[in-house]
């Protein structure tokens, strides 16, 4: 069965792949793959979820970490999660230099396109008319989003969601590496002249 998670997931691939796309654009000598960010992003695009799972599967029954808390669906909880990847990214550079495994990660633009699709997920659930406190730690105020939930969890919406993320994730890798390589011819005929 589809959930939001589903949703959850397929808007943060998308928008995972739309940062690193604009990145390989502007940084054709150090790309990085669109398709396996976009799998990173839904991945990480859960993330903020763990709420549930800590309650549910763990039993752990905290006010702070009931589920949309400000820890996982607020600007503190992205700028929590951003800095956590940031980390976490170094980390395996320095794996990778000092074991010498190859090139290192770009990590500054790894960990915003990961944070980006945090935000996704973040969005999304502040449209939905579900109390979510987005802005903590600017107010404490909840918010109410405009989107009905029977809409949000609706298996059409859902299904439609998927499938646009899915070819515009394929659509976004087809032309970067149309690009790539039409680079590439450039480069190679104007060194052979």
């Amino acid at each position: 069965m589809l959930t939001s998670l589903h949703s959850h997931s397929s808007l943060g691939a998308i928008c995972t792949a739309i940062v690193i796309f604009i990145w390989n654009q502007k940084n054709p000598d150090n790309r990085v793959s669109i398709i396996v960010m976009a799998f990173f992003g839904f991945i990480v695009a859960r993330i903020p979820d763990w709420d549930i799972f800590l309650n549910e599967e763990l039993g752990w029954d905290s006010t702070n970490m009931a589920h949309r808390s400000v820890y996982t669906h607020s600007i503190l909880g992205i700028l929590l999660f951003g800095l956590t990847f940031l980390i976490m990214i170094y980390a395996i550079n320095k794996i990778i230099k000092k074991y010498d495994l190859g090139n290192v990660l770009p990590n500054k633009i790894i960990s915003f396109a990961l944070t980006v699709s945090v935000i996704s997920h973040v969005f999304s659930d502040a449209l939905e008319d579900y109390p979510t406190r987005t802005f903590y730690p600017l107010t404490k105020n909840e918010f109410y989003g405009v989107i009905p939930t029977s809409f949000y969890h609706n298996e059409i919406f859902l299904i439609s969601l998927i499938v646009v993320s899915l070819v515009g994730i394929l659509a976004l890798d087809n032309i970067d590496k149309k690009n790539a390589k039409k680079r590439f011819e450039m480069n190679q005929s104007s060194s052979e002249e």
